[in-house]
């Protein structure tokens, strides 16, 4: 109970979202997990908005199971790390369409960083507490998971996501799967890490913010050396170098879809 203090506090103060009405989904963290794979281009991220609208009964039987209450010590048989991350990218979609943001996208099929920030403001029900995005990533993934490889599960329907997702995220093989999803992401070639001519290593915020979070994964490890357990070939090279002057970096700016790859990218 003690673990969703935060959320309670937060959430007294967020709009609240309606809990879907319909029968929970039927093996819902596998069913759901499939619905969502076909919900985005795993290569852009794009969202088709019209699939989710076709799919929003499975969207809504798998929020109705979120917000059932249960036990902890079910949560954590049914794996409490992948039921996050699922109840994560599941309440973003909910939110949307809770609050008409569907309606307002570009053709890049989008969130603003805006409208994503008007979404974590919303209160929704995950076993039976009420809590807000803001919590579930911040309070709860962030603070007590701490895998600093979520920064590549996580997906916030902008500009600044990691490509993806192609996974349905399963606890028995999810150390596997993040593993693969930083791959996919340390490698991208406009979103990923990347270092420029002069030796200096750029890592996307969220994958900045997340190594700072889980410093008892990377303890006494730069962003140069997590991102080079990663990187494939000639990036590899250049972190591993770049950490051997020092590991300077800096926070890479948010790329839209149509931005090129960063000069000196490597994958």
């Amino acid at each position: 109970m003690r673990g969703w203090a935060l959320a309670l506090a937060l959430a007294a103060c967020a709009s609240p979202a309606p809990v879907p009405e319909v029968p929970p989904l039927p093996a819902p963290m596998r069913t759901w997990g499939l619905t969502r794979v076909r919900l985005a281009d795993p290569d852009t991220g794009r969202i088709d908005w019209e699939r989710v609208r076709q799919r929003r009964p499975q969207l809504e039987g798998f929020v109705a199971w979120l917000a059932e209450p249960r036990p902890p010590r079910v949560t954590r048989a049914l794996g409490r790390h992948a039921f996050y991350l699922h109840a994560h990218d599941a309440l973003v979609l909910w939110g949307a369409l809770h609050l008409g943001l569907d309606a307002e996208v570009d053709a890049s099929g989008l969130l603003t960083d805006a409208q994503y920030a008007r979404i974590a403001r919303v209160t929704f029900v995950v076993d039976g507490h009420p809590v807000t995005l803001h919590q579930l990533v911040h309070g709860v993934l962030r603070s007590r998971v701490q895998d600093h490889r979520d920064a590549a599960a996580l997906h916030f329907l902008t500009a600044s996501d990691p490509p993806g997702p192609d996974v349905v995220w399963e606890e028995r093989d999810l150390d596997r799967q993040l593993d693969e999803a930083m791959i996919a992401w340390v490698n991208h070639p406009s979103r990923g890490v990347s270092a420029a001519p002069d030796g200096t290593v750029r890592i996307p915020p969220r994958m900045a913010a997340f190594h700072h979070d889980a410093s008892f994964q990377t303890a006494g490890e730069t962003p140069c050396t997590v991102a080079a357990r990663y990187a494939h070939d000639d990036l590899r090279l250049a972190l591993e170098a770049a950490e051997a002057r020092g590991c300077r970096w800096e926070v890479a700016p948010v790329v839209t879809l149509a931005d090129p790859a960063p000069a000196g990218a490597g994958g």
